[in-house]
């Protein structure tokens, strides 16, 4: 059965096996469609997944050492995108089943899986990585988004402060100018009726400095 999907360089598979044929032959017919890596213990592994951004991880359970299935459980919190598939030789359904529900493994197969089997779960893998990278983008976009939109009525409300305290200057500005202008007029009106006074009097008001000199017009 052909693969449905695409071949790009950012298919990168690796493959977890201490058997060495069995490595070998995975590889081989991985190689085929996807960027293939290999490792031989749950170290060398993870060494790799350290320096290659890798989509899915085909790993067997029975390592040496450390477990096929507590590896991927571990990878987990280091790579979450990244989809785990796990190979066993021997049908333990009730612990497989909880890793996949638990979200540590995507799938699980028994060993020997056919190899329409293994191509079914590895497209299976880079399709939920691919979903799993269009809805990190999406929520990446809708923060970007909602972060613009938060900063539009900040600035609304900054260019509103702006303008009142613009308008308040202006106001007081104007209140200033209309006082002094009816200061200047004020004075003008006293100067005007000094000078009728002294010209009816003959009095000049402002030379006066003495209340007895002004007795004189009281009288």
């Amino acid at each position: 059965m052909p693969s449905t999907v695409s071949v790009t360089p950012a298919s990168r598979v690796l493959v977890v096996e201490d058997e060495r044929p069995l490595l070998s032959y995975l590889s081989t017919l991985l190689t085929r469609e996807y960027e293939v890596y290999t490792a031989e213990s749950t170290a060398e592994a993870e060494n790799i997944l350290q320096d290659q951004d890798v989509q899915v991880i085909l790993c067997d359970h029975d390592m040496p050492g450390e477990k096929g299935l507590d590896f991927l459980s571990r990878m987990r919190a280091v790579c979450p995108k990244t989809q785990r598939i796990l190979l066993t030789g021997h049908d333990d359904t009730d612990v497989f089943l909880k890793a996949i529900n638990e979200g540590d493994v995507l799938k699980f197969l028994v060993k020997p899986s056919s190899m329409n089997e293994i191509r079914g779960a590895v497209e299976l893998g880079l399709e939920e990585h691919t979903r799993l990278q269009e809805s990190e983008e999406i929520e990446k976009e809708n923060q970007e988004l909602h972060t613009k939109n938060h900063s539009v009525p900040f600035m609304s409300r900054r260019l509103h402060s702006m303008a009142e305290s613009a308008w308040d200057l202006c106001i007081a500005a104007m209140a200033t100018a209309v006082v002094a202008g009816i200061m200047f007029i004020l004075g003008i009106l006293v100067l005007v009726g000094l000078y009728i006074f002294k010209n009816v009097t003959g009095v000049d008001m402002l030379e006066i400095t003495r209340l007895d000199q002004m007795l004189p017009f009281w009288q």
